[in-house]
């Protein structure tokens, strides 16, 4: 009993959010093979190598998230966004104002990550104190990935990906409200805006999911990284 109430807050997780889930697996795998290489110049190698690629992501983030916070404030500057309902104003600035400051701290987090992994390269013994902070070793004396620092990793990407869709969900109850879906005097003109918009954002979020699924599945059934414990 005790072992499956231990167990329900991850099966939550999988069932309402698979792709984190599958995101969230995966990236614990070079946690697993750091902490049970089976040499020292194995450990080293796979270190580097998660360092680098961490240092690429953490680079992705600020760019991206930059990108964002910039294309958000200038959603703001839309001369139409005066003519929306003070109920459609309040719950688009709602989501707004929440994704840029996810977005902003996206970019701080990145940053810090990015200048913690830099200054920590001139540390002695880098490759131990990494494989130290990323795994621990069990009583049992096997080394396991340190749950914490995959969520701690995984935090920037997190909040962009919220920032993206606290915009785009703004962005919708815009389009919703510019294009009076639903009210007796929408034209012909708002019907045309709102068919081929709306077509594009089923497309762009359909993409989005597909390819992300995509990647994410079939990366966690792949048996090279079932086969890693």
């Amino acid at each position: 009993m005790l072992n499956t109430l231990r167990r329900a807050p991850g099966v939550l997780f999988r069932v309402l959010m698979p792709i984190h889930w599958i995101s969230w697996e995966v990236s614990v795998v070079p946690f697993k093979a750091i902490g049970n290489a089976d040499s020292v110049q194995r450990r080293n190698g796979l270190v580097e190598a998660w360092v680098k690629t961490m240092t690429h992501q953490l680079s992705n983030v600020m760019v991206t998230g930059t990108i964002l916070s910039g294309v958000i404030v200038g959603s703001f500057t839309w001369t139409i966004f005066d003519q929306m309902l003070p109920t459609a104003m309040t719950i688009i600035r709602t989501l707004w104002f929440s994704s840029l400051i996810f977005s902003m701290t996206a970019v701080g987090v990145a940053l810090h990550q990015s200048v913690f992994l830099t200054r920590m390269a001139n540390v002695p013994e880098f490759h131990a104190v990494m494989a130290d902070i990323l795994c621990f070793e069990t009583p049992m004396g096997q080394m396991k990935p340190r749950q914490e620092q995959a969520f701690i990793w995984l935090l920037a990407v997190g909040l962009l990906e919220w920032s993206l869709g606290l915009w785009f969900g703004g962005f919708v109850v815009f389009l919703w409200k510019l294009t009076k879906i639903g009210q007796p005097d929408q034209t012909f003109s708002d019907r045309m805006v709102a068919g081929f918009v709306g077509l594009a954002v089923f497309m762009s979020v359909f993409i989005y999911f597909f390819s992300i699924l995509g990647l994410w599945r079939r990366a966690i059934k792949s048996r090279h990284i079932m086969n890693i414990k």
